[in-house]
């Protein structure tokens, strides 16, 4: 995560005025400096929202309620910071809170001119010169109506107090709560009722972070500065898996443009949905705007019967392991077919070179790398980051590799549907293509349908790989080359 530094926009601290004469408000009880406190009741209302949908007609709107047991500070700007409780209205979207704040004088006064404004929830310590307000990027979504993260949801927009009544209860006109933050809310066709754990909307480039979750605020109005913290993603985990055929989850987040952030008009995102046994659909939602509107619920709509062949391949157990059946195009990509070669990548590296002439790798470079190591003696096994799999799968080992080698019957040469290898015995059988590869000091095409070379995830030595190898007549789940060299990459399912 990083953090932006900028200006707070208006619309986040608005505060109220508040409107007393010299001997409005008086009463109380002392505090212990000889001021009075002074009691308070408002009328907060949560308001109803509109839905912004990127890839569905919804225009239903949503409206929060408040719940039992909800608070949220109240701070005025000397620095105090005071709890307001729900006193009435739960299950609605009106409650009425009340608490007391401290009086400017022993004789109970509230001096015109204070401002007060009010940040959900409740956070003790908060004071109205600096706060935080954090959203998590790993949620919780529970049974509630509102997935447990209502709290999240509002910051007052403020109003002038009425203390015309004089006595020790400072009435308060009606208030509206201004969204801070939003929901991305996925519906999930879920009909083979699989179990589902969690769900992740993430920009498909990780070195972009279009969600906030959080914003530290100092002073008031456009000429304060803040810090926002961002995010790749956003997730929730539910706190019993999902297996309805139709599952909603709601993921909350802060609008970027709230902030006044600058954010690119469109963003490729994509929509992962994980299983209990580890398998993981994603959806890709290209060209997503990142400035999400303040208050506006976020909707799309997913089908676990349809996922992207791109990122999903059902994968075949042998010797329990799930393989995948075909292999890896461009980086986070499956190929089309389980004949097709994919890409070639060096060892321990996350960009793909073309099969094909002519050669040219996944970021339109055209320049081989011939002295290529892998980050060398301290690469200990294929890095994380440069693992080319798609999400829920990984590199496998060379000790997987010599369990696949002799699984089941131990295989044979096939020329059908292409030259390659069949592994495992049936019905659980995957098949390997002859790629070939290209040679480590050139980048050289050669070998395309005589032989196969996929890298395994396990270092020999500074410079070389352990891989799989075969030919028409022989395999070898030990075979050992340069890390330069060009192989093709077949996954396993972590």
């Amino acid at each position: 995560m990083k953090k932006i530094l900028g200006y707070v926009g208006a619309g986040l601290m608005v505060w109220g005025l508040a409107s007393c004469s010299k001997d409005a408000a008086q009463g109380g009880n002392a505090t212990q400096n000889g001021a009075k406190k002074v009691k308070i009741t408002m009328k907060v209302t949560a308001p109803g929202s509109t839905r912004a949908t990127v890839d569905g007609n919804l225009t239903d709107g949503y409206v929060m309620n408040w719940a039992e047991g909800d608070s949220f500070s109240l701070m005025d700007d000397q620095g105090n910071a005071y709890r307001m409780t729900l006193q009435d209205g739960a299950d609605t979207p009106d409650g009425i809170f009340e608490g007391e704040i401290d009086a400017n004088s022993a004789r109970g006064e509230i001096a015109p001119g204070i401002g007060f404004m009010a940040i959900n929830p409740y956070v003790s310590g908060n004071t109205f010169a600096s706060y935080t307000i954090a959203i998590p990027a790993d949620q919780t979504t529970d049974d509630t109506a509102d997935g447990g993260l209502g709290n999240y949801l509002f910051q007052w927009g403020g109003a002038a107090f009425d203390a015309s009544s004089g006595d020790d209860k400072l009435p308060a006109p009606t208030v509206q709560f201004e969204q801070l933050s939003t929901f991305w809310e996925i519906t999930i066709a879920n009909p083979s009722n699989l179990s589902i754990k969690s769900v992740k909307v993430k920009a498909a480039d990780d070195a972009v972070e279009p969600f906030g979750t959080s914003a530290t605020a100092s002073g008031l109005g456009n000429q304060g500065t803040s810090s926002y913290t961002f995010s790749n993603y956003i997730a929730t985990t539910f706190s019993t898996s999902r297996t309805d055929s139709k599952v909603s989850a709601r993921l909350a987040m802060f609008s970027t443009n709230y902030f006044q952030q600058s954010a690119p008009a469109g963003t490729d995102l994509q929509i992962e949905v994980t299983l209990d046994d580890g398998s993981i659909y994603v959806f890709n939602r290209p060209g997503v705007t990142k400035s999400i509107t303040p208050g506006v619920v976020v909707q799309s709509n997913v089908d676990m019967s349809a996922p992207d062949p791109l990122y999903y391949d059902a994968g075949v157990m042998i010797g329990g392991l799930k393989w995948a059946t075909r292999n890896v195009d461009a980086p986070h990509t499956f190929a089309a077919t389980p004949q097709a070669a994919g890409m070639f990548y060096q060892w321990n590296s996350a960009i793909g070179w073309s099969s094909a002439d002519p050669m040219v790798d996944s970021n339109g470079g055209t320049t081989w790398n011939s002295a290529w190591d892998g980050g060398g003696a301290s690469a200990t096994t294929w890095d994380s980051a440069n693992d080319p799999c798609p999400a829920g799968w990984r590199m496998p080992t060379q000790a997987e590799f010599s369990t696949l080698a002799i699984a089941g019957t131990g295989g044979a040469w096939t020329t059908t549907p292409a030259n390659g290898w069949i592994f495992g015995s049936a019905p659980n059988t995957i098949f390997l293509p002859a790629a070939g590869s290209r040679y480590y000091s050139s980048g050289t095409l050669g070998l395309v349908g005589s032989n196969g070379y996929y890298w395994s995830a396990t270092p020999n030595s500074a410079t070389n790989g352990y891989l799989l190898y075969f030919g028409s007549g022989s395999v070898s789940p030990s075979y050992v080359s340069s890390r330069a060299f060009g192989f093709t990459a077949r996954c396993v399912a972590k």
